[in-house]
């Protein structure tokens, strides 16, 4: 049975969405009151003999299901979006989520390659907790498609919750 030792919660997570170029652009996100929820999904099949059920069969490979909400600290961008150079970490500045996930001034590069819908790779990074004998963990959602992205006013603060859907079954896992 599990100790719990290892438990990770939100203050091991940070979160990070990256475009497509050589030399990767990354803005960070600060997720200290948010969160983070996927699913993997795969439907069978029933498969009838003679109009009883009779076995299962594979079901159409699906797309992971993922949303994210986060204090709010900007709608728009800043007038001076930049792009920094590989050397200096690949960091973008004056970019606000919103506009990172729909290449508002289209300084970056869709991670699909095509210029019709803009896609992302979205970084989940777990921290090893203080528990000597465990690894940090990276999860990675490959051409993330942002679908909807929603406001919400609040008494102690405002958030934005993004919804959208990678293009993979599961997503990858490197423990390290």
């Amino acid at each position: 049975m599990p100790s719990g030792k290892n438990t990770r919660n939100l203050r091991h997570g940070t979160l990070s969405v990256q475009d497509g170029q050589t030399a990767v652009n990354t803005l960070a996100i600060a997720i200290d009151e948010g969160n983070l929820t996927f699913t993997e999904e795969r439907t069978g099949v029933v498969v009838n003999n003679r109009g009883e059920l009779d076995h299962w069969s594979k079901g159409e490979a699906m797309p992971i299901n993922l949303s994210f909400s986060i204090k709010f600290d900007e709608y728009a961008s800043k007038t001076t979006q930049a792009v920094v150079a590989a050397a200096a970490g690949g960091a973008v500045t004056g970019f606000s989520l919103r506009d990172f996930l729909r290449n508002g001034g289209s300084l970056l590069t869709s991670t699909n390659g095509r210029t019709d819908i803009f896609t992302t790779d979205l970084i989940f990074s777990i921290s090893d907790p203080a528990v000597s004998g465990d690894e940090a963990e990276v999860l990675t959602f490959t051409d993330f498609y942002a679908d909807s992205l929603s406001f919400s006013e609040g008494d102690e603060y405002n958030t934005i919750q993004v919804s959208g859907r990678a293009l993979l079954e599961t997503p990858s896992s490197a423990r390290s």
